[in-house]
């Protein structure tokens, strides 16, 4: 691992879907916060690299979607070729490329396997709570550990008037 770590890898779950039998894209805030992330990314974060999005199924495009705004805003491209399940493959061909060793890199990913990929590149990573959308994991090596750093996505989004964060208030269905 040493020499090829990415200068930073963050890792974020996709935007809400609908919880539509058959939909398999982002519902209205989903879209709404795909959108405002690709608003509020140059100003709060750091640039990027590289965009990486879980591929598409018949049943979701909701990685893609949800970043499709911010790689456009950006100009950087999104590399889609890695399936739910190839988060060890995604992993070792992250940290192995030496070309990522100065890269700020994205993923973006399905949220039931995203510890299991931040553990894939050697970080310690907590649960991802089923009903949880804004946080963006933050992976940085110093010297032989991978430190993982928690943050909400910019901007944090709250619902009208009730001071409660929409980012659990739609909850995605199983």
């Amino acid at each position: 691992m040493a020499g090829s770590f990415p200068k930073l890898l963050i890792l974020m779950r996709h935007a809400q879907k609908t919880g539509l039998p058959g939909d398999t894209g982002l519902s209205a805030f989903g879209d709404e916060r795909a959108r405002a992330l690709a608003e509020a990314w140059p100003r709060a974060m750091p640039p990027l690299d590289l965009i990486i999005a879980c591929r598409s199924t018949a049943k979701s495009s909701r990685p893609v979607d949800t970043v499709r705004p911010l790689a456009d805003a950006l100009n950087v491209p999104i590399d889609d070729r890695w399936g739910t399940q190839d988060y060890q493959a995604l992993a070792r061909q992250v940290i192995s490329d030496p070309d990522n060793r100065d890269r700020r890199i994205l993923i973006c990913w399905r949220h039931d396997t995203l510890p299991q990929l931040a553990a894939s590149v050697g970080a310690a990573a907590p649960s991802w709570p089923d009903d949880l959308y804004d946080q963006l994991w933050l992976l940085e090596q110093v010297q032989e550990a991978v430190l993982l750093r928690i943050e909400h996505q910019p901007p944090r989004a709250e619902s009208q008037g009730s001071g409660v964060s929409r980012d659990r208030a739609e909850k995605e269905p199983r």
